[in-house]
């Protein structure tokens, strides 16, 4: 199932509504994001992104991401639906009986923040409440309608 979102700018007008992911019957959308998972496993097993990234494929312990999200760039604040490269990885360790007794690491990284617009590094997944206009680079946008679709 798919998401949507309808944001506007009530300072410049800017209105524009997004879609992202697949739907029940888009399967060249889930084929596809199979397909740049295993790439990206394999990107980072093969040492591509360094050695502590290619140990921590090699643990098994990794999330690969790579479904679409709604992106922004920190610096040209362009907005954009694109598919991301992301890894997450979460490790705990209980040392005692106890909740308390215990330690959680995790932390995501995402590999391609290349903004096509200013071809800055600075493409990050937004926070769907904190969408900077990239119009007018003045206000955060009113998410005026949000939702699934099929």
């Amino acid at each position: 199932m798919g998401q949507f979102y309808h944001y506007k700018c009530n300072h410049c007008g800017y209105d524009q509504k997004y879609q992202i992911g697949g739907g029940f019957f888009t399967k060249e959308h889930w084929n596809e994001t199979d397909k740049l998972r295993i790439q990206l496993k394999n990107e980072l097993l093969n040492g591509e992104y360094g050695s502590v990234f290619q140990t921590l494929a090699q643990t098994g312990n990794l999330e690969y991401d790579c479904d679409t999200a709604l992106y922004q760039c920190r610096t040209c604040r362009a907005l954009t639906v694109r598919r991301g490269k992301r890894v997450e990885y979460r490790y705990s360790q209980q040392y005692g009986q106890s909740i308390l007794e215990s330690s959680v690491f995790d932390f995501s990284v995402e590999f391609d923040k290349h903004c096509t617009q200013c071809g800055i590094e600075q493409m990050e997944q937004v926070d769907i409440n904190t969408v900077i206009c990239p119009q007018c680079k003045e206000r955060l946008l009113e998410l005026v309608n949000y939702g699934w679709w099929d």
